[in-house]
């Protein structure tokens, strides 16, 4: 069995820290997490983009800690954490060419299954991240999410591919979605369900509901609220 990356096997041990947490610990917490954040800072410009991809995942972790501690040590680290979120979502942005967490590429159909696991990783990504910016904290006002076009913003898979557990299983689900002719975008969404009294539309949103998972709900929830 493959070890897993540093940076996730450090979030699994901090995850695990944070479920026994006690008013003394906190700060001990707070302080590994603050390492961590030095250390994505100090590497994003000699991360290759799997890393900077596990540092996202990572600190979308420690956001998620600290909104739901709602403790005055971890509200403090707020700012550290967007900054070196900004960080590194501008690098993989170097790195993808200007694109936001997307690109052409990754939609081909010749993409080997690595391949898109890790572009739909970075497409939950990027809706979690719409979720806090958008609907858990809409004041946030240096949010990069303000200057992401909404027809850009991605949909995810549907639960059968995400949840693929072969490459043969993946490519079959992949070619069942792919014949439904599915929404992309978050814009394509909003659009059918604009206009769902049409059969076209009304079908492509049964299609898009039938396979929803867990994310895709929440997904549906916020275009509902745009």
């Amino acid at each position: 069995m493959s070890e897993l990356p540093e940076t996730i096997a450090n979030c699994m041990s901090i995850a695990q820290i944070y479920s026994t947490r006690t008013p003394e610990t906190r700060p001990f917490l707070w302080r590994m997490i603050g390492v961590e954040l030095q250390r994505f800072q100090g590497e994003a410009e000699i991360a290759d983009m799997y890393s900077l991809q596990h540092s996202l995942q990572a600190i979308m972790q420690f956001i998620i800690m600290a909104i739901t501690d709602q403790d005055a040590i971890a509200l403090t680290w707020a700012p550290k954490l967007i900054e070196t979120f900004h960080i590194l979502c501008t690098r993989i942005r170097t790195l993808l060419n200007g694109e936001c967490f997307t690109y052409f590429g990754e939609t081909l159909p010749d993409a080997t299954w690595e391949e898109w696991i890790f572009a739909e990783t970075r497409r939950r990504i990027i809706c979690v991240w719409f979720f806090m910016s958008r609907i858990i904290s809409p004041a946030v006002t240096n949010s990069f999410m303000r200057a992401y076009p909404l027809h850009m913003l991605p949909l995810v898979s549907n639960k059968s591919l995400w949840e693929a557990r072969s490459r043969q299983e993946w490519e079959t689900e992949r070619a069942l979605q792919d014949a439904c002719y599915p929404m992309t975008t978050f814009a394509e969404l909003i659009e059918a369900k604009r206009r769902s009294n049409e059969l076209f539309y009304k079908r492509r949103l049964e299609t898009w509901d039938a396979g929803v998972d867990k994310m895709g709900m929440l997904i549906n929830i916020a275009t509902d609220l745009i």
